[in-house]
């Protein structure tokens, strides 16, 4: 026991050696990368910083252009309003020159040269009106340009409330699959974890399997547990899984040896019982079906139902070799009737015939259920994780381009948002023109009507119309320079405002591109720094667990000495026993054969009796000698028993002696018998006081468990009947409600009558049904099933609002519960409904007419064209009140 104890502690040693050295190997990767990590991080964090520098530094630029833009723009409003104060000036001095030439006109000609002067105001008439009719026309071409340009616009907008609402549905089905590939992730995780740590397997499997994992230079010749070897479809599983039965977690080895080293490492560790299938001895017997294949309701062989590597064909055939798969119990038990086979027949819900016509079959509530279809669900997910990552990956893309469409249309929504903005303030400038063309026009026919009235003055007005002409033409030819100076300077800006709001457009774009680049690197940089995080707290795991591995070794050194010591000391006890064995050997030898020797005696003194009863006058002659020959037989008689009580623990006294005499061959049968069991009892087990002890514990342990069950057995049967005497309670007082107002509406609707509610069982009220006898007006009462249709409705109606009074609730849907009813009883259920709909929303299905009087919103289908519904809805309350 210590050397299986130091050859523990010496495997246990080396592992944890092992360990630390992998630990260290994981530590060193971890650092490794941690730098790496770092120098990223670092790296990361300096082109993030140069990027924001980039983007501050636009920005600036930015907002210079915004102020240039707007003093640009208030500069053009300015030498906008200049210039229509100048061609007021302008439109003024020429008036006034025209006036000041007529009047000289008429001043120096006669009538015929003022005749010459209404020909010249027609033809000036004329020009303004060809003026004003083409900036008339301007005005039109303008006003399409617009309306053409807010089109555009509004088709720009369609588009891309069309591209956001198709960029929001994907980006909600990226969620959705995102979401679905969270679960199936998860999933997939916790599978895998099952099956890592091999959950659902009995201790001996899992045992066996981790040791193939940690030595598999030792193990390699386990190939594997059954349930992972083979598989199946879904439909199979269970019937399958149910015929393995246990079997399902037999482990296939490929040699006899490799599953004999298997069971001595169980036994070594004590971890359990395994069974092992060596694929070198196995040996199975062809099964052909017995005729069963072909014949209704049979699947087939089991063992054809599974895919697996032909190399584990005779383990298969071991288990499933003479299973039949079948569709369902009845085919089985009519085949196990109906034909004689030796196949074990399996059902596809997992009922199982024996071949000796035993059936097994009820819930499986089995560890071992789901093993089968474990790998196949991993497999499942595995490929379902695959497909929604590539899904996701071509909606990703699919986004981005939209996303590359949708800035191209908002740009040119806002190249036509622009253009229309020119436009207005070119027809807001051609509206002042003709405006001012209009008036043009109207004193150009004043003129022409004053011209005649004028006549009689211009004489006295010629020189000073002269000295004004000359005054006149002076400011007039400035005033004319000075407009078409604000013009030019007005067209100038006006390009200088486009080309700083182009400058403008692309620096808002390389803003956003930078800021998209900023987006992923803060992203990167904060997935780095939780990546740092992990990588620190994967170290401190690791030194922690190289501590505790050391702490083991340390531990394992120690007692590893005091084994050692444990061990010499136990040799030495052990060549003292055997020292000892071998002289007491010696003893019984010698004292068997003074036994032999007493018996002899013993026989010789019986003869002696004999004779001396024969012979009475030798009696006296013997006595002597025999009470001589009786002492040293109680001598020996003492030594023996002490012998006996020294080597076997129990006194002569306490030997059970019959009264028959028994015969020296038997006692020397039964000494010799006694002898050979005792030696076929083997060696003194030094250890059986630790196993006392160890299974006492286990014991205790159990016992404890045992009673902490039947306590929280004790307070879950308590916490139950608390519940059930609260239901009780709550139920009795609620039903006691419900039957009053069920009374109440029961009259309401009837006009009178009696009714009552029953427990079919007050013993049990939780369990109890509830029976309704109810008596209309001059009828005897009778159960509801007894009652007319319109009188069951009303009844069921009563006890729905009977319900109602207890705990009204927000909305009620009723299905056409008025069918049955005729119209005195329809009116008494409406008035009801309109008693609750101040507290109840209702929502009824119906036919009649006077139901849907009191509705509020009726809402009804229609199909206009074949195949295709329409719901209509009409609100009554306002048609009703008018």
């Amino acid at each position: 026991v210590y050397k299986e104890r130091q050859l523990n502690i010496q495997q246990q040693r080396q592992r944890a050696l092992q360990a630390i050295e992998s630990f260290e190997k994981q530590a060193a990767e971890l650092e490794t990368q941690k730098t790496e990590r770092e120098e990223e991080h670092r790296q990361v964090d300096v082109s993030l910083q140069l990027e924001e520098s980039k983007l501050t530094a636009r920005r600036k630029v930015l907002t210079e252009f915004d102020t240039r833009v707007m003093e640009a723009e208030n500069a053009v409003k300015t030498a906008q309003e200049n210039l229509f104060e100048t061609a007021n000036q302008v439109s003024q001095l020429e008036t006034q020159l025209a006036s000041i030439n007529n009047k000289l006109e008429y001043s120096a000609v006669n009538l015929n040269r003022i005749t010459e002067r209404s020909n010249a105001l027609g033809a000036e008439l004329e020009t303004e009106k060809e003026g004003y009719t083409k900036a008339q026309r301007r005005e039109q071409q303008l006003n399409a340009d617009l309306i053409r340009l807010e089109t555009d616009r509004q088709k720009a907008e369609e588009e891309i409330q069309r591209y956001q609402t198709e960029l929001r549905k994907l980006e909600s089905e990226m969620r959705g699959m995102q979401d679905s590939l969270g679960t199936s992730s998860s999933r997939f995780k916790s599978l895998k974890d099952l099956q890592a740590t091999h959950e659902g397997y009995d201790m001996g499997v899992r045992a066996i399997l981790k040791i193939r994992e940690t030595e598999p230079e030792r193990f390699g010749g386990i190939c594997g547990v059954i349930a992972e070897l083979i598989r199946t479809e879904p439909d199979y599983e269970l019937a399958i899984e149910v015929a393995l039965g246990s079997a399902i977690q037999n482990i296939v080895t490929e040699t006899a040896e490799d599953a004999q080293s298997g069971i001595e490492f169980l036994k070594r560790t004590k971890a359990g019982r395994v069974t092992f299938l060596p694929l070198d001895i196995l040996r199975t017997r062809p099964f052909k079906g017995d005729g069963l294949l072909g014949k209704p309701g049979v699947i087939g062989l089991a063992a054809e139902l599974l895919d697996y590597d032909s190399k584990y064909e005779v383990a298969v055939q071991q288990l499933l070799g003479n299973t039949v798969v079948v569709e369902n119990l009845d085919i089985a038990i009519q085949l196990t009737r109906n034909s004689r086979h030796n196949a074990r027949l399996v059902t596809l819900e997992g009922e199982l015939i024996n071949t000796s016509g035993a059936v097994t079959g009820g819930h499986n509530t089995s560890s071992t259920s789901g093993l089968l279809s474990r790998s196949r669900e991993l497999e499942s997910l595995q490929e379902r994780i695959s497909q929604l990552t590539n899904q996701l990956n071509e909606k990703n893309t699919r986004s981005k381009k939209l996303a590359g469409k949708l800035a191209e249309l908002q740009q040119t929504r806002q190249t036509f948002i622009t253009q229309g903005q020119t436009h207005q303030i070119e027809h807001a400038s051609l509206s002042k023109v003709l405006e001012q063309g209009q008036r043009q026009i109207s004193q150009l026919e004043e003129q022409l009507n004053d011209v005649e009235k004028e006549e009689t003055s211009l004489h006295q007005e010629t020189e000073k119309a002269k000295a004004d002409q000359e005054t006149l033409q002076s400011e007039l030819e400035a005033a004319t320079k000075a407009r078409r100076t604000l013009q030019r300077r007005i067209e100038r800006l006006s390009e200088q405002i486009q080309s700083e709001k182009s400058k403008r457009e692309e620096i808002i774009e390389s803003c956003q591109e930078l800021e998209i680049v900023l987006a992923g690197r803060r992203e990167k940089l904060q997935s780095l720094s939780s990546e740092l995080l992990n990588l620190e707290r994967s170290q401190a795991q690791i030194r922690e667990s190289i501590g505790e591995h050391q702490a083991v070794i340390d531990s394992d050194d120690q007692t590893r000495q005091e084994l050692s010591s444990q061990i010499d000391e136990a040799q030495r006890k052990f060549l003292q026993i055997e020292q000892e064995k071998f002289e007491a050997e010696e003893n019984v030898r010698r004292l068997e054969e003074e036994h032999v020797g007493l018996i002899e005696q013993i026989a010789e003194a019986q003869k002696l009796v004999r004779k001396a009863r024969r012979e009475f006058d030798k009696r006296n002659r013997l006595r002597h000698h025999l009470e001589v020959t009786t002492t040293q037989l109680e001598m020996q008689l003492k030594a023996i028993s002490a012998r006996i009580l020294d080597k076997y623990q129990i006194t002569i006294d306490q030997i059970e002696i019959e009264d028959n005499p028994v015969d020296d061959l038997e006692l020397m049968g039964q000494i010799d018998t006694l002898k050979t069991e005792i030696d076929g009892m083997g060696a003194v087990n030094l250890v059986a006081i630790e196993e006392y002890e160890e299974h006492k514990q286990r014991e205790d342990f159990l016992v404890t468990q045992r009673e902490d069950l039947e306590k929280s057995l004790e307070s879950v049967n308590q916490a139950i009947q608390k519940i059930n005497r609260t239901s009780r309670e709550t139920f009795l007082e609620t039903f006691e409600q419900i039957r009053t107002n069920f009374q109440e509406v029961f009259e309401e609707l009837f006009g009178g009558g009696e009714t009552e509610l029953r427990l079919t069982d007050e013993a049990d009220v939780l369990e109890a049904g509830i029976d309704i006898i109810a008596c209309p007006p001059g009828k005897r009462p009778q159960s509801i099933t007894q009652l007319s249709g319109g009188e069951r409705s009303l009844v069921a109606i009563a006890l729905l609002f009977a319900v109602f009074k207890i705990k009204p609730s927000p909305f009620c849907v009723l299905d056409e519960v008025d069918a049955a009813l005729d119209e005195a009883n329809v009116l008494r259920f409406t008035n009801l409904i309109q008693k609750y709909a101040q507290q109840t929303q209702f929502i009824i299905i119906t036919h009649n007419k006077r139901t849907m009087e009191i509705s509020d919103v009726m809402y009804g289908v229609t199909m206009e064209q074949a195949g295709l519904s329409k719901v209509v809805s009409a609100k009554f309350g306002n048609a009703i009140a008018a």
